[in-house]
């Protein structure tokens, strides 16, 4: 066999591999769960969500999926839309899900093992050729007895198109089950009170954090002083070593709290140590 007629044969086992698992998707058999969706037509965007149908098979540890198989996981309706930044630009779509009833208001269901909840991210690895890194840093995170968000893998077929292994992730939320904080009152804002309720994220400009690198989530009628103080500790976390010396003091003119310097010291450092394990 010649050198042209070997790659001649190379490529039509890709495209027949391709084929396989896109155009006879229905046929497909794994070990990860089956991830089901039927848009009935419409297109799948960036904003807003559109409600869909989503079925999850999952026959158990040590038992074949085949995407013939009853739904025996999930089936009922979802909103969809496709979530992250940079992101978007690949061929690969990942996507924020939001599990709905019949009229399209959110309900709580457990998927594939993980605590009831309605809001979930079907992450897709594209550019992570092991597929395992952002799994690996949230097992790693629980492990240091911190919380970070639960995953299963599966595989997806969306409107009979395969589109290949992704994670079902836990949302980062506020819940018991997730991030397990106090919901705030708008009018707590003085005290004990402000010691807790609050997430902070970091944010591309092209997110939905409208240009603010670090943006903390509060109630949405809340007045001006926690986000004041959140203003006031990224800003000293963000400049040089001196200027941060005083928030690790009891002394800081805010808060007049030790804990910022454990978590500074302490999560903050396990958090930094598993990013740089995994590259990310």
């Amino acid at each position: 066999m010649t050198f042209l007629s070997r790659r001649v044969s190379t490529i039509l086992a890709i495209l027949l591999l391709y084929t396989t698992q896109t155009g006879f998707a229905q046929s497909l058999k794994s070990n990860f769960p089956i991830i089901i969706i039927n848009t009935n037509g419409q297109t799948i965007l960036d904003d807003p969500k559109i409600s869909v149908s989503m079925g999850i098979i999952d026959n158990g540890s040590g038992v074949p999926n085949n995407s013939t198989d009853p739904f025996n996981n999930y089936d009922g309706k979802i909103g969809i839309e496709i979530r992250g930044s940079s992101s978007q630009m690949f061929p690969k779509k990942q996507f924020g899900i939001e599990l709905q009833d019949d009229l399209g208001e959110g309900i709580s269901a457990p998927l594939l093992g993980m605590p009831s909840e309605e809001d979930w991210v079907l992450f897709a690895p594209y550019n992570d050729k092991s597929l395992m890194r952002d799994a690996l840093a949230y097992k790693l995170g629980r492990d240091l007895g911190q919380y970070a968000p639960r995953t299963r893998f599966c595989e997806v077929i969306i409107n009979d198109i395969y589109q290949g292994v992704y994670v079902l992730i836990e949302k980062i939320k506020r819940d018991k089950n997730r991030v397990d904080i106090n919901k705030l009152d708008p009018d707590e804002n003085s005290g004990n009170n402000l010691s807790g309720g609050y997430i902070i994220k970091i944010d591309k400009s092209t997110g939905s954090g409208n240009g603010v690198g670090h943006q903390p989530t509060r109630p949405r009628d809340a007045t001006e002083i926690k986000p004041f103080i959140f203003n006031m500790i990224i800003l000293k976390m963000s400049t040089s070593p001196a200027s941060r010396k005083p928030i690790f003091s009891r002394s800081f003119p805010i808060l007049k709290a030790h804990w910022l310097e454990m978590i500074l010291q302490i999560r903050f450092k396990g958090t930094h140590n598993i990013s740089m394990l995994i590259r990310s």
